[in-house]
């Protein structure tokens, strides 16, 4: 709903409807103010703007982009205690004598966005369904102020400052369908693991035996294990931080392979207490070795030919196995799909609000129309 100055005039389905028809027509001209589209201007202009006028007064306009509510306030969940196996808050007396008697509560911040993301969640898994392969990564949504709710700053993105999303990709045809929000550090510690992740991102493809790709921030070994108890499959990338992850002795793999042949591939399967299987493969590249581990997947190989340039000037070209062919061809599903919704006109940049809730709507509105381009691009490649 909408409110106006007088906090009276509420707003409808139709007036909304044109609301965000008129926010995509000004995405086309990021540089003119919002007064621009609502009067005709004798002055010559080089980029002619349309007039919105006869369709919405500039007044109301802005108070859509003042006033939206995403949640009702009186609905605002009551969230349970933060439940860190640390945190004794009975011993906490100061704490509950502010609070009633009660112990202190974890207090939810994105009370206003989790409707938004259910509500995408929820109908995108009853109208799409990935491919055999899906890539899940991260997604950021510009944000400036570090006292923005859960701000996180990821220097390896383009856009380094904002909110931080976990979304999920289909390697297809790079249609968005799962999102999840990273929430900071006060959100419940079952929340932050690695497993639980992957559970909540996998929960509308789990039992279909796909294969999902992971980058270098999912690695750790356990979690990937455990998709094979929800009859899913993993192929995840292990790189050295400051130290590899437990189990993968990167440092001695590397040693092994120095010298050898460009694509060269060698694996070892392992196996945990559970008789769980994951093979884990070194391909020597160019000027690095790759440390991959799949749970699936053998030391067949693919039928594409992966090219190289050698430092002589003279070309080569080498086959990975399979498991290895389909994370190099799954894992920039999400980047393309962002790339699409980060475009030069995309409207978290164009659309003049200074709202953080708007923002993430727009990041939201944004992920539909890129997954309805790529849709429409897909299934009539004859009229792209």
């Amino acid at each position: 709903r909408v409110l106006g100055e007088n906090r009276k005039k509420l707003t409808s389905l139709a007036e909304l409807l044109q609301y965000m028809g008129i926010n995509m027509m000004m995405s086309n001209f990021p540089c003119s103010s919002i007064d621009d589209f609502f009067q005709e201007s004798d002055v010559f202009q080089i980029f002619k703007v349309p007039d919105f006028s006869p369709y919405m007064k500039c007044y109301r306009y802005r108070d859509f982009n003042k006033f939206t509510q995403f949640a009702d306030k009186q609905h605002r969940p009551r969230i349970e205690e933060n439940d860190d196996e640390d945190n004794d808050y009975d011993d906490n007396e100061e704490e509950e004598e502010e609070n009633g008697g009660r112990p202190q509560e974890y207090q939810d911040i994105l009370w206003d966005v989790r409707p938004m993301i259910s509500a995408f969640n929820d109908h995108i898994h009853t109208i799409f369904k990935p491919s055999w392969l899906v890539c899940i990564d991260e997604s950021m949504v510009e944000w400036t102020n570090e006292q923005g709710p859960a701000f996180c700053f990821v220097d390896r993105k383009p856009t380094s400052e904002g909110k931080n999303y976990h979304t999920a990709c289909c390697a297809e045809t790079h249609i968005m369908f799962h999102i999840d929000m990273v929430e900071g550090k006060d959100t419940p510690q079952r929340h932050l693991l690695k497993s639980h992740l992957l559970e909540r991102m996998t929960e509308s493809i789990k039992g279909s035996r796909r294969v999902v790709c992971l980058d270098s921030s999912f690695g750790s070994i356990k979690p990937v294990l455990n998709l094979l108890d929800r009859d899913l499959y993993a192929t995840v990338v292990f790189e050295k931080r400051k130290y590899y992850p437990r189990s993968v002795t990167g440092d001695s793999i590397s040693a092994h392979m120095e010298g050898q042949p460009i694509g060269n591939t060698e694996s070892k399967v392992g196996v945990d207490e559970q008789g769980r299987k994951m093979r884990l493969f070194s391909i020597h590249e160019d000027k690095y070795v790759s440390t991959i581990g799949a749970t699936w997947g053998d030391v067949e190989v693919d039928k594409r030919r992966r090219p190289r340039r050698k430092t002589d000037g003279s070309y080569m070209s080498f086959q990975y196995p399979r498991a290895i062919d389909a994370y190099y061809y799954g894992r920039h599903a999400v980047d393309d799909h962002n790339n699409l919704r980060q475009g030069s006109l995309n409207m978290e940049l164009t659309f003049q609000c200074k709202r953080w809730i708007t923002r993430q709507f727009l990041f939201i509105w944004n992920a539909c129309e890129v997954n309805a381009l790529l849709a429409y691009n897909y299934f009539h490649p004859e009229a792209p």
